[in-house]
């Protein structure tokens, strides 16, 4: 059976040119679920300390990124970003990392929720 550090370390040495202290890169594999009131982000980041997760949201852009040092001391970098439209409340994002899984949550803006109309007989 193979390790997954293991692995991870060769692949993360195999893309330097040479032993300085640059960072290896990484795209996060990613889930987006989307209900009425949110949309959720699932992103896989083993390994990551929740102190090294930074998220930031402008106009049109969330950022994702996270840090953590593997085996060798080579420094990797998950860094993810998703362009956001008005629908997403800016302050209705929270996060969580479980288990090397980032759960960040958008709740959408009240404009952009689906809501009943009422027919009132006249």
């Amino acid at each position: 059976m193979l390790n997954p550090e293991t692995t991870k370390t060769d692949a993360a040495r195999s893309l330097r040119a040479d032993a300085s202290d640059e960072a290896i890169y990484v795209t996060p594999l990613t889930d987006i679920l989307e209900n009425e009131s949110e949309y959720v982000v699932l992103a896989d980041m083993p390994g990551v300390d929740p102190g090294s997760v930074a998220i930031q949201l402008d106009a049109k852009e969330l950022q994702v990124e996270a840090q953590r040092e593997v085996v060798d001391g080579t420094r990797q970098v998950y860094r993810r970003v998703f362009r956001v439209g008005p629908g997403v409340d800016p302050n209705g994002i929270t996060a969580e990392l479980k288990q090397g899984v980032l759960h960040l949550v958008a709740k959408k803006s009240v404009e952009q929720r689906a809501r009943q109309i009422t027919v009132r007989a006249g």
